[in-house]
């Protein structure tokens, strides 16, 4: 993910040039708007593309992290049913109550 942002942040400065090579360069307004345009493209598509990216896999691993609460729950229901109804229910163990915190 280091590499897109490297190449987003690369196209930045190439947008900035074209940018200002538009600006001193042109004989009028329609080229200074037709390089800014151009300068535009050039920084904002990478960079759509790039949040693109990390988005599915930010959702690919809170996908994960949902998998291994629900299994961490699962786990905590099967141990609270094998106590009787007359007794304390039993804690969670230290594993279960690890797997359950919540993690960035």
């Amino acid at each position: 993910m280091a590499f897109v942002w490297f190449m987003v942040s690369l196209c930045a400065m190439l947008a900035a040039i074209v940018a200002m090579a538009g600006a001193v360069l042109s004989k009028g307004a329609p080229q200074e708007a037709a390089a800014a345009g151009i300068a535009l493209c050039i920084a904002v598509i990478p960079y759509v593309l790039a949040r693109s990216f990390q988005l599915f896999g930010q959702a690919g691993r809170e996908r994960d992290r949902h998998k291994e609460l629900l299994a961490a729950l699962e786990a905590l229901r099967s141990s609270q049913a094998a106590t009787p109804a007359s007794s304390t229910p039993a804690l969670p163990s230290e594993e279960t109550r690890r797997s359950i915190q919540f993690r960035d």
